[in-house]
């Protein structure tokens, strides 16, 4: 097989490269492509411009969504007001709540409302279900528009550029659980997309990620059940001493925010602004 192309001096490389060259110490620079939660777009856009750059990317769906059970609260509210220009939602505690949101501002808005409320969350995200149902947007219509399905990853894995990998059963903050369902959030989640896929499932993205959602334990956890990578969500870039720590290995962020969708922004990071603390001002200035 030919050798992913570089651009920029980068090298496109798949997850199971990555301990094989941070333990060879080379000094090629690398940069592997990953994707969490599993929505369809990662599919229906990203991947035709990974093929016409031959570059491969690892996708980190979590198997509640594949399964068409359960959605994440603020993944539901993203995807619910993206298509309605009004939400009712009736809450237990808080009444009668309405929303207008014909304008993107509007639409953040009402999400940043609906995460803030006190009590329960569980409550309100039982009362957002309920409001989506009535808007004629019910989860399964959501997760089927919205999140990669069983069939469509059973068609990705096949791709000799495409790599699967762990999201958790239900991209739970795995720090708060306890022991026994944090292991169970990986280990099934593990087992299932073995079995539906027939293949091995050597890679995980902690839900969440950063220091706060992902610790030793669930890094041990990751280790234990053989996984090769433990990705988080902390800022960085790899090098040759993340070989003694390949479960807990940074990674950038690239989202819907201003600056972390800037290419700027993205080139900097690459280029170690994140691995330097006296150059995280720049940032900050990017930020700003």
């Amino acid at each position: 097989m030919n050798s992913p192309p570089s651009y920029d001096r980068w090298r496109f490389v798949a997850l199971d490269e990555i301990p094989d060259r941070l333990k060879s110490k080379s000094r090629e620079r690398f940069l592997a492509l990953t994707l969490d939660d599993g929505y369809l777009d990662n599919m229906r856009y990203g991947a035709p411009v990974f093929e016409e750059f031959e570059a491969p990317f690892a996708l980190f769906p979590y198997t509640n969504a594949l399964d068409r059970v359960a959605i994440e609260f603020w993944m539901l509210l993203q995807s619910l007001l993206l298509v309605v220009d009004s939400l009712r939602v009736e809450h237990p505690s808080h009444g009668v709540l309405e929303f207008r949101t014909e304008t993107m501002e509007a639409k953040r808005a009402a999400i940043e409302a609906l995460l803030r409320l006190g009590g329960p969350v569980d409550d309100t995200y039982r009362a957002v279900l309920a409001a989506a149902e009535a808007a004629g947007e019910p989860m399964r219509r959501i997760l089927d528009r919205e999140f990669l399905s069983w069939e469509h990853l059973r068609t990705l894995v096949a791709h000799p550029r495409v790599t699967i990998g762990v999201h958790t059963v239900s991209h739970a903050d795995l720090a708060t659980l306890s022991d026994e369902g944090c292991y169970r959030e990986i280990s099934e989640a593990k087992t299932k997309l073995e079995l539906e896929l027939g293949t091995r499932i050597r890679h995980i993205a902690y839900p969440l990620g950063s220091t706060a959602n992902c610790r030793e334990r669930e890094f041990r956890y990751a280790r234990e059940l053989g996984f090769i990578t433990g990705l988080t969500t902390t800022r960085g870039n790899v090098f040759p001493h993340h070989a003694e720590s390949l479960w807990s290995l940074p990674r950038h962020l690239i989202s819907g925010l201003k600056h972390s969708a800037d290419v700027k922004y993205l080139r900097m990071s690459l280029n170690g602004v994140w691995d330097t603390p006296l150059n995280n001002r720049a940032v900050g200035k990017l930020r700003g």
